[in-house]
């Protein structure tokens, strides 16, 4: 499941807190934090863990119903094609 939550990073404006980055949000995968998005078309998908090619199908999904289509789509990089590279 991909649910949105505000972007966590929080300030502080007249004694309350309040988003930071307010034109980001968190991209969660099934309850875990996977990501960023904006929330305008246009801007970019940033996931902070690798996902699988059906996974990353149902964020982009999610993503373009919720927010617009993103300019691009950048993962970590899949470490396990770099073991025993020095």
């Amino acid at each position: 499941m991909i649910t949105f939550e505000d972007h966590p990073a929080r300030e502080v404006i007249n004694g309350q807190r309040v988003p930071a980055v307010p034109d980001q949000r968190m991209i969660r995968v099934d309850g875990d934090h996977a990501g960023y998005c904006g929330i305008e078309p246009g801007k970019p998908v940033s996931m902070i863990r690798r996902y699988p090619v059906d996974v990353m199908q149902e964020v982009v999904a999610a993503v373009v119903e919720a927010y617009g289509e993103p300019s691009r789509i950048t993962m970590p990089p899949d470490m396990g094609v770099l073991e025993g590279w020095q």
